[in-house]
């Protein structure tokens, strides 16, 4: 649904569970959904939301085995927005 839905099954997949982005990005199995479910997320606003859940805990989040391939792959697919990359380098240093 994810990679093949039309723009309104995508939304909705996205909205249904978002909210479990930290715990999906800690799963061993969930980290794979949690990467494609940013990388698809149609909205901006998806994505924001996803990031600013990162952001909140990205010290801890950084430190876990699955969690930090999930960072990577979010601040790697920001290279076209470097205030994205930027909003989560100061995430991480605390400022």
């Amino acid at each position: 649904m994810i990679k093949h839905g039309s723009i309104k099954q995508k939304i909705l997949v996205v909205d249904a569970i978002k909210a479990s982005i930290l715990d999906l990005m800690q799963s061993k199995y969930g980290n794979h959904l949690a990467k494609k479910m940013y990388y698809y997320a149609p909205l901006p606003e998806q994505k924001k939301y996803m990031r600013s859940q990162i952001n909140s805990q990205i010290n801890k989040l950084i430190m876990h085995q699955y969690a930090s391939d999930v960072i990577e792959f979010i601040y790697a697919s920001c290279a076209e927005n470097n205030s994205f990359r930027r909003e989560m380098a100061y995430a991480f240093y605390g400022q």
